[in-house]
């Protein structure tokens, strides 16, 4: 694997256990999902974590993209918490 590939992998690694250590301390957490790729890492994460202390919440409008609310009901639905 090249050098700046292996680096970004840490640099990814060492994100993803800071973000872990700081989901363990609340008692619960709240996240706003739309559906991309940011807030669905920002649902599992906690998910993982802090379940069932952590509450996933999507709205749909006409400006929401279908493939986009589909993500979070198959998140939903593989973790058994929705549609």
């Amino acid at each position: 694997m090249p050098k700046d590939r292996e680096h970004r992998k840490q640099v990814t690694a060492d994100r993803l256990a800071s973000l872990q250590d700081r989901l363990r301390e609340p008692n619960c957490i709240v996240v706003a999902v739309s559906g991309g790729g940011d807030s669905m890492t920002l649902a599992v994460v906690p998910h993982r974590i802090l379940r069932p202390r952590a509450h996933e919440y999507h709205c749909t409008s006409p400006t929401v993209q279908a493939d986009a609310t589909e993500r979070v009901h198959a998140f939903a639905r593989r973790a058994r918490c929705g549609p």
